[in-house]
């Protein structure tokens, strides 16, 4: 089975236009917004462009092996599997904020992958991205209070 990393190609980019989605190195659309609010009910969350920000850095330090310098913390990430809606949620903040894992189009088209290897695929950057923010989290616990 193909590693996610040779569909969606790191480091990873998000751009003004398309606020929630980030791109891959080769161009590949890795999520976009299903539900982005700009978000200010604490400490950490000032709005989806920020946001977006954090998880894009998050995942490229994570590829990179190195620390994250994440502009803020998202708490409370979960990943829904592609049996389900293939989408992130931001549970902290009663899943005001999500995105979708793409690429189905893409695996199970062009790729000619059977659905569970494309699910694999899926599941595995959703959960990547997760555990990307995860991680940074505990590196930037208490950093921006």
């Amino acid at each position: 089975m193909m590693d996610w990393k040779e569909i969606f190609t790191p480091p990873f980019t998000t751009d003004e236009y398309n606020p929630g989605t980030i791109w891959a190195s080769n161009f590949e659309m890795v999520t976009t917004p299903t539900n982005l609010m700009d978000i200010a009910a604490d400490n950490y969350v000032f709005g989806a462009e920020r946001a977006m920000e954090t998880i894009v850095e998050a995942m490229n330090a994570k590829c990179e092996g190195r620390e994250p310098k994440c502009p803020m913390k998202l708490e409370d990430i979960r990943y829904e599997g592609s049996k389900d809606s293939a989408t992130v949620y931001f549970t902290a903040y009663g899943d005001k904020m999500s995105i979708e894992v793409r690429g189905w189009g893409l695996l199970t088209g062009p790729k000619n992958m059977p659905p569970k290897e494309a699910a694999a695929i899926q599941d595995a950057i959703g959960q990547f991205i997760v555990e990307s923010v995860n991680d940074a989290n505990k590196i930037t616990e208490g950093e921006q209070k």
